[in-house]
């Protein structure tokens, strides 16, 4: 009986050894998913459990894990970046602002010391000092609509002929329009399901950066269904941008090579405020151009009812 006793309690004994063991060693991935939570919870968004894959609970708890600490680790990259993005758009904005305010200052002092005694002082500073209000109200406008943007403001979309809604915008036209406008616009309706007021502002700035950049310069202005999608060019007979410029023309506050100066360049926001309506009303925009054969811009915007047939021509 005692060696009974004896040899049920080396077996219970090793019984509980190999329960110890195989729970130590079941819960050693669990163990690991609580330190890489401790990780990231102090602050190391690349930690992960990176557990061999396996097919219990255990290992789908792990996956599910990872690609949760993916998501935040992604989160927080690209809250980062905004926040980056505000904090320059903040530094350009308070930068372009300070420019014209200056300028008004100065002209302000120049009438205290005197100048307003001389009809052509005063003149020519009242001149300046008009100039540098209007570009300050074209810049406040145009960081309101990009502000719009940023918040994304309801859109109001509606049904309309595009085409002879850019007839329209045509005859309005904007300061500084060359004699030469051809329209090449669709005889048949091109309907539109889109925020009427945003395609207007849309039109109006590459209006004005065409007349500002290609002064004088024949325009072609077409508009046609494109599949899916009506599309708009907007072509000049300008000097064209150079390549190095290209790639960027749709970027905040950018001036070409040429254009560096205020007075010729403008605030650099129309093509971002083009893009970013665009955007709003699920199209896309597109621009070609060389040093010597113009600049082409293409827009497209989502037909009404959500046109037909394939889209032809679209950009990649």
């Amino acid at each position: 009986v005692e060696e009974l006793a004896i040899g049920g309690g080396a077996l219970l004994l090793l019984v509980l050894l190999l329960g110890l063991l195989l729970t130590s060693r079941a819960l050693r991935p669990l163990r690991r998913l609580t330190d890489t939570a401790g990780q990231l919870a102090g602050g190391d968004l690349r930690a992960r459990s990176r557990l061999v894959p396996r097919a219990d609970e255990v290992g789908q708890l792990a996956t599910a894990f990872d690609h949760m600490a993916d998501r935040i680790e992604e989160a927080f990259a690209a809250q980062r970046e905004q926040e980056s993005r505000v904090r320059r758009f903040i530094a350009d904005a308070s930068h372009e602002l300070r420019t014209p305010v200056t300028a008004l200052g100065g002209y302000i002092d120049v009438l205290r010391r005197g100048a307003a005694q001389s009809p052509e002082a005063l003149n020519a500073a009242l001149g300046m000092m008009a100039r540098e209000s209007d570009r300050l109200r074209v810049l406040v406008l145009d960081l309101l609509s990009l502000a719009r943007l940023d918040a994304r403001t309801q859109q109001k979309p509606e049904d309309f002929d595009l085409a002879a809604a850019l007839g329209r915008l045509l005859d309005e036209g904007v300061p500084g329009m060359p004699p030469q406008v051809v329209r090449d616009l669709s005889l048949s309706p091109v309907m539109v399901h889109c925020d009427r007021a945003a395609v207007a502002t849309i039109v109006r700035n590459l209006l004005i950066n065409a007349c500002k950049y290609a002064p004088g310069a024949r325009q072609v202005w077409s508009v046609r269904a494109d599949g899916a999608r009506a599309r708009v060019d907007a072509h000049d007979d300008g000097p064209g941008i150079p390549a190095a410029d290209l790639t960027h023309v749709f970027e905040r506050f950018y001036r070409g090579e040429k254009t560096r100066t205020r007075e010729e360049g403008g605030s650099g926001l129309g093509l971002s405020i083009v893009q970013g309506l665009v955007g709003a009303q699920g199209g896309d925009v597109a621009i070609t151009s060389a040093e010597g054969a113009g600049t082409t811009v293409t827009f497209w915007l989502p037909l009404a009812g959500g046109g037909v047939g394939a889209t032809a021509g679209t950009p990649p």
